[in-house]
């Protein structure tokens, strides 16, 4: 099957954020709770806001944690942050054959265009999907369904890609195919359980279900 349509998240599947923010975690929870917080635990997170996150984990301590959360990263910068391999030649190409192109993320619009402005992968996207568009995120379908809206598509046109379990059923939810990376932080094997109908090894893959 073809698409027109590529939907993507954004860290861990277009850049490789992953040592930030697994980094960061660890910085704050030992900062604040003294506590040493698994990787596996950080990984089962991604695909969802930091706040929601944060607050479902630990909530007493929620305040606390994200500002020193937010004050690492700050200190870090974009440093750590790099393109996963392939990203920007392989959104060239599909825009270069016509796709449409969104990014359907649950980092806030400032800090996600700070990582696509850097690496230069944000002329390529012709809609932006983050947390301030809805107050429903991944796993519920509505940030795919508003993205399938912006770009006056049918859930049969459109490929969502991610690298969590998030990713997968928000688009499973909304009716729209789906293909898991399998360089997730969470492992090919753990990605597969959520059933993606494709898996790639590489982001260049794409281009064989590109219309």
């Amino acid at each position: 099957m073809a698409f027109d349509y590529f939907l993507f998240d954004l860290d861990g599947t277009l850049i490789d954020s992953n040592k930030h923010v697994i980094d960061c975690f660890k910085y704050a929870f030992q900062e604040v709770l003294a506590e040493s917080i698994s990787t596996p635990e950080i990984t089962a997170t991604f695909g969802i806001p930091l706040e929601t996150a944060i607050r479902a984990m630990r909530p007493a301590a929620a305040d606390d944690l994200l500002k020193t959360y937010r004050a690492e990263s700050d200190r870090r910068g974009q440093d750590d942050i790099l393109m996963v391999p392939e990203a920007d030649k392989t959104l060239a190409a599909l825009k270069a054959r016509g796709a449409g192109i969104a990014v359907v993320t649950s980092k806030k619009r400032v800090n996600a265009y700070k990582s696509l402005d850097q690496l230069g992968l944000s002329p390529y996207l012709d809609v932006f999907v983050g947390p301030e568009d809805t107050d429903r995120h991944k796993p519920d379908p509505k940030p795919v369904q508003i993205a399938l809206e912006r770009f006056a598509a049918r859930p049969d046109q459109a490929l969502m890609v991610g690298d969590s379990a998030h990713d997968i059923t928000a688009a499973q939810k909304a009716g729209v195919a789906t293909c898991g990376v399998a360089f997730a932080a969470c492992g090919k094997e753990t990605l597969a359980l959520a059933q993606p109908d494709y898996m790639i090894d590489r982001l260049s893959d794409l281009l064989s279900l590109c219309r």
